[in-house]
């Protein structure tokens, strides 16, 4: 499941600073009983704020890790990542990768979510094997499972 923003972003001006991101992996704490009426909160909450921040994203979930890449201004991926860091519907946040790009990968959503489906587990996994190893790809193939669910075309 797909969930489309309709109020695009694109209204922030990059200009020389670039487009700033961060993509993380975590563990769910969510009871199970709770899952979909949780992250159905998250997505709403989450698309209402990062479009006030202007931030723009992607959200993808498994039965036990959430992936996320957001990506904007950099002092409102600051604001945003000091808020999820201690949210505790979730624990053991990794960093997989963060820094500068010159352009949204997610520009059309203020928060795209996909659902759990055994590829999602798989490249979820993969990014957390990969991160735990230091592995400088790490995340790569979450990325583009990311890009090919959510991404515009």
């Amino acid at each position: 499941m797909a969930v489309r923003d309709a109020k695009a972003i694109n209204t922030f001006q990059e200009g020389a600073v670039g487009v700033h991101f961060w993509l993380y992996v975590s563990r769910s704490t969510l009871p199970e009983a709770e899952i979909d009426q949780s992250i159905e909160d998250i997505v709403r909450v989450a698309q209402e704020r990062n479009a006030a921040l202007g931030i723009t994203g992607a959200l993808v979930y498994s039965d036990l890790h959430f992936g996320q890449i957001v990506e904007g201004p950099p002092e409102s991926i600051m604001t945003l990542r000091s808020s999820i860091l201690v949210d505790p519907r979730h624990t053991d946040i990794r960093t997989i990768s963060d820094g500068r790009t010159g352009h949204r990968r997610f520009g059309q959503w203020a928060l795209g979510y996909s659902g759990h489906s055994m590829v999602i587990s798989r490249a979820l996994q993969r990014a957390i094997r990969d991160a735990a190893h230091s592995n400088l790809n790490a995340g790569g193939d979450l990325l583009f499972l990311m890009e090919e669910v959510l991404a515009p075309r």
